[in-house]
């Protein structure tokens, strides 16, 4: 099978849960012996490139100029409500490009087109689709959830998502049900390759390479620094709470620049923190760190507003690192509290520090019992499994095109 994705999300900055996404599921693909071609509109100049993801797997970047409203919201970025405003209309503005987009696609012989993000590449899958390319969407932002809450936004979906055969949603809060539009959800997975428990000996190594010792109690926080990540309330538990000096926090994304604004409101707070020293900011982190990080870590938090069924919950899970997250979007349908994990109320920066308290004070025995259970789950959504859950979905779209 010929298939393609189209995504503003790249594959090759492998930092980030869509873009992990797509690299891990074409590769399963490219496995199966499928042929995946992978376009990524990008305001970044690069050349069209062939990713080492897998050899069945191309990726061509589509440069894209920026619209000037984008260029001018980005001079002025560092204020509040622009950084929002910024972030929406930039993705907005690749339609403006959707011609330039799909006569890319039209060039590649394809049966299929899988769209991996929702208001950037809509208007190239709307033209794909017009040329008879059956069309596919994996729903995995949030956007969709801001159209929902409003009559206009509802009536703006109906339009939106209508030249979809089929929409794919990694949570069930993100599956659309819509008349006339077929809809599944299918879960974030894992790569049991990268993602497993060490032994003892290797985790000590490792936290002595970090300047962490045995002692050390570490808290993984895997979000990017914006807005719905609720990394913010973390850093307020930290502050306003007394963790026990051998507690060091780890931030892998704070390296994120989508949210200036946000961004200089933490490190302000880090700046008037009891013991900054805690506070241990590693930057944006690709997979191979994380890997590492996840079993060097006695916690990993998901402080969100916001979330499907989080990659770094997963990811987590498979390494056998407890999770701790907040009880919104798809994370109650991955995380059962108090069974392979806890789930706390968002934005609660004291019930931030009562569940990592918790967690550790309890006894190791109820511990290894958390994490064998999250490992189970972890264990249920390899990317083996999606990928084949995936196929199924592509086969039932072409023998209908087929048949009518």
């Amino acid at each position: 099978m010929n298939i393609a994705f189209l995504s503003t999300f790249s594959p090759t900055n492998n930092i980030g849960g869509v873009e992990n996404h797509i690299r891990f599921i074409s590769s399963e693909f490219g496995k199966m012996g499928h042929s995946v071609t992978i376009f990524v509109p990008t305001h970044v100049i690069e050349s069209n490139t062939q990713d080492l993801i897998h050899e069945n797997v191309q990726i061509i970047h589509i440069n894209i100029k920026y619209a000037k409203i984008v260029r001018l919201l980005e001079n002025h970025m560092d204020l509040p409500k622009i950084g929002f405003l910024f972030s929406f209309l930039k993705k907005l503005s690749f339609n403006l490009s959707a011609k330039q987009i799909s006569s890319h696609i039209k060039k590649s012989k394809i049966d299929i087109l899988h769209q991996h993000d929702f208001t950037s590449s809509m208007g190239a899958s709307k033209l794909a689709a017009r040329h008879g390319i059956p069309c596919i969407l994996t729903n995995h932002t949030g956007e969709y959830l801001y159209f929902q809450k409003s009559w206009f936004g509802r009536f703006l979906l109906r339009h939106l998502l209508s030249h979809y055969k089929f929409i794919i949603g990694p949570s069930t809060e993100l599956t659309p049900r819509l008349p006339d539009i077929n809809s599944v959800t299918i879960y974030n997975g894992v790569s049991p390759d990268l993602f497993y428990k060490w032994e003892k000996r290797r985790i000590s190594a490792s936290r002595q390479n970090f300047g962490f010792t045995d002692q050390d109690f570490l808290i993984l926080c895997p979000r990017r620094w914006a807005p719905t990540k609720g990394v913010i309330f973390l850093i307020k538990s930290i502050i306003e709470n007394k963790y026990p000096s051998h507690f060091k926090f780890l931030f892998a994304g704070s390296d994120y620049n989508g949210f200036p604004a946000y961004v200089h409101e933490i490190e302000n707070l880090i700046s008037n923190a009891p013991n900054p020293s805690q506070i241990v900011k590693l930057g944006n982190c690709d997979i191979t760190q994380m890997a590492t990080l996840y079993n060097l870590s006695n916690i990993s938090i998901i402080p969100s507003l916001m979330e499907a069924v989080s990659l770094s919950a997963v990811e987590s899970m498979a390494t056998g690192t407890p999770v701790i997250s907040t009880n919104v979007g798809g994370m109650p349908e991955l995380i059962h509290d108090n069974i392979n994990g806890l789930l706390i109320p968002p934005g609660d920066p004291v019930q931030i520090y009562k569940s990592i308290m918790k967690i550790y004070q309890l006894p190791s025995g109820e511990v290894d019992s958390m994490t064998n259970e999250g490992h189970k789950t972890a264990k249920n959504l390899s990317w083996q499994a999606i990928a084949c859950a995936t196929l199924q979905i592509y086969r039932e779209t072409l023998n209908k095109e087929q048949s009518s």
